[in-house]
């Protein structure tokens, strides 16, 4: 066994040896748990895949587990940034969400959208609500021949920058991270001809295949916008 005055002996042997400082990759914030990280905002990766290396970049989410979260979408917004816009943010842009479609709706809560309610979030603050059961600030459409539902928002908000769009349900849907049955996140500045789609693999927690017996294969979620 090597003593301590032995492993001193053998580090001064070594020429011009100097303490190792930290990192450029050491600045990044310590990582958290799973769940705490999926609850953080996308928007920091952003700010720091801009300046990152493209080999050895790191975002601030847990990816691991599945690779098709809103931080996901976000490292995505990261690669049309290096080929778009120099690296470069794009320019900001505010757009009305006028209705939310979903899809393969069937057997998820009330299987019409009626048990719904959708909240939209800015900036961490509630920028508008509906509630489908009761018709408030929205009116829903049931599309049984498309399997689908659409709530048409009344008033619907002019957002800019990053989104969060939660669905609550009072038929008694699971719930995953962010204590809802599903969310996800968006950047207004990467939506492109008016409208946003997101398969289930991109939908918070519908994307863990422990849910797939309920969210079907072709269940989504399509935004519809206009211009303000």
């Amino acid at each position: 066994m090597t003593t301590e005055d032995e492993r001193s002996k053998q580090q001064e042997s070594i020429p011009n040896a100097e303490p190792l400082e930290p990192t450029k990759e050491a600045e990044v914030p310590e990582e958290m748990p799973c769940e705490q990280q999926e609850t953080i905002s996308p928007a920091p990766a952003l700010e720091y895949q801009k300046v990152a290396s493209t080999e050895d970049s790191r975002t601030t989410f847990c990816l691991e587990e599945s690779p098709s979260l809103s931080g996901s979408r976000y490292v995505g917004y990261y690669e049309i940034i290096k080929s778009k816009f120099n690296r470069q943010l794009p320019p900001p842009k505010s757009l009305r969400i006028k209705s939310i479609r979903i899809h393969s709706i069937a057997g998820v809560g009330k299987g019409n959208g009626s048990d719904l309610k959708v909240k939209i979030i800015v900036k961490k603050e509630l920028v508008f609500q509906c509630v489908c059961a009761k018709q408030e600030n929205c009116t829903v459409f049931p599309d049984v021949g498309s399997n689908a539902a659409v709530i048409s928002l009344q008033n619907g908000p002019v957002v800019e920058g990053d989104v969060k769009v939660m669905f609550e349900s009072s038929a008694g849907l699971p719930k995953g991270y962010e204590d809802v049955p599903f969310y996800f996140w968006f950047n207004t500045s990467f939506v492109e001809d008016n409208k946003l789609f997101l398969p289930r693999e991109e939908l918070d927690n519908p994307h863990k295949p422990k849910t797939w017996d309920l969210y079907k294969e072709d269940f989504g979620v399509t935004m519809h916008f206009s211009e303000p």
